[in-house]
């Protein structure tokens, strides 16, 4: 299985459909109908495993062409990540919008609004916190950009169906959060980003009528980390 990581506003570029599309859901690659991406599929499980990732990553490198919007939130991207607290009105006046056209922009480009992005990131990096260790709620919350303690725990659980407290003794706290945006527009470490999976179908899959003869497309958008068994672009 190959998995393709890619930063929230970026992904349109590689398979012509907006992240609003498949905002926070699981659809199947050939759902989106795209006869390039199809092609590359067919020819990655076609090849010998050791070429599948060049013949990937060879086809991302000729989609690379970011636009200004795109160049534009992918600083908003990188300011939320440091500072996850940052206003809405400072981004649209970095990025020389008003704040309307800033948020639509936002939205079209990450497919949601830059104060539910803000919201994730805060999780994101609480839950970095917690895996790093830190039992401190009041100091986790300060320095996450939540209002207070009781705020933390409330976004916590909304997200997480746990609180900071009672989610170690139920799982190790996992993130992939980083303060640092890249300049490559498909990375494995991020906090919140779009997944593509190529991997054989199973047996039980309706579009197949015997494992393996044709690959297996996923989209995701996902919180979570890339899979261990993955090769990672």
């Amino acid at each position: 299985m190959i998995v393709a990581v890619f930063w929230p506003h970026t992904v349109g570029m590689f398979i012509g459909t907006p992240p609003s599309a498949f905002y926070n859901q699981e659809i199947s690659g050939y759902d989106i109908e795209s006869r390039q991406l199809n092609d590359v599929a067919a020819r990655i499980f076609d090849c010998p495993s050791g070429e599948s990732v060049g013949i990937l990553e060879r086809w991302l490198l000729t989609k690379v062409s970011p636009t200004l919007n795109m160049r534009r939130i992918g600083s908003s991207i990188g300011e939320l990540m440091r500072m996850p607290s940052v206003s809405v009105n400072v981004l649209a006046g970095n990025a020389c919008l008003s704040r309307k056209q800033y948020e639509q922009v936002f939205r079209e480009q990450v497919g949601m609004n830059p104060k539910e992005y803000a919201r994730v990131v805060r999780f994101q990096k609480a839950m970095r916190m917690l895996q790093c260790g830190s039992r401190d709620y009041p100091y986790i919350a300060h320095h996450c950009g939540y209002a207070d303690q009781s705020h933390l725990i409330r976004d916590f659980k909304a997200m997480s169906g746990h609180t900071p407290k009672s989610l170690p003794d139920y799982c190790m706290p996992y993130s992939i959060y980083s303060p640092v945006l890249r300049e490559c527009p498909f990375s494995s470490i991020t906090h919140k980003n779009y997944r593509v999976t190529l991997q054989p179908k199973k047996k039980d899959d309706a579009r197949s009528k015997s494992c393996g003869d044709n690959p297996r497309l996923r989209f995701r958008n996902v919180d979570e980390s890339p899979d261990a068994n993955g090769d990672i672009l």
